[in-house]
């Protein structure tokens, strides 16, 4: 398993936020939701698939090779729309365990702060100012794969830090038996 930050990130960043948020990629890759990313894309190819030969089939099939791709990636869109609920609930979990994990939801609400302000500013330089934004709507629409960042950083600051739980080691103490 490879986890990638970039390093302008990494950068805005402070300590605190970048334990959070590795929290929450840890809890992602102990709990396999790569693989059901996966199995989910795998599902997604099958409906775009079928879906694509029955839209060509009823639109006649004349033009098949672009009728069968267009009517294919309209599928793919309507079926990665359908299934991206499934991936807002691993998220709002990676986000709650991490939260717990790192034992500082504050600082993974920072850190989602810090990616929202981030992915902002590259889609404004991707996409330009406002009114092109509208008219590349479609090109720049995100697929609804996150809850919205708004609700991810308020439950987090809803959460308040556990006092000395059982089992949980202070993250600024060092490792047993590391000096």
């Amino acid at each position: 398993m490879v986890l990638v930050l970039s390093g302008p990130y990494v950068d805005r960043v402070d300590d605190r936020q970048l334990r959070g948020v590795l929290a929450h990629e840890v809890v992602h890759i102990a709990r396999d939701d790569l693989n059901r990313v996966r199995a989910r894309i795998w599902v997604s190819l099958i409906i775009a698939a079928t879906g694509g030969i029955a839209l060509g089939v009823l639109a006649g099939g004349g033009l098949a090779l672009p009728v069968y791709g267009a009517a294919g990636l309209v599928a793919v869109m309507v079926a990665n729309v359908g299934l991206s609920t499934f991936n807002r609930r691993l998220e709002r979990r990676a986000d709650l365990e991490g939260a717990l994990l790192c034992n500082d939801p504050a600082a993974l609400a920072g850190a989602l702060g810090v990616a929202q302000a981030f992915s902002d500013e590259a889609r404004r330089r991707i996409y330009g100012p406002r009114p092109w934004r509208w008219i590349l709507s479609p090109l720049s629409w995100r697929m609804p794969t996150h809850p919205p960042m708004s609700d991810r950083i308020r439950r987090l600051s809803d959460l308040v830090p556990i006092e000395s739980p059982v089992g949980i080691r202070d993250p600024s103490d060092p490792l047993p038996g590391v000096t």
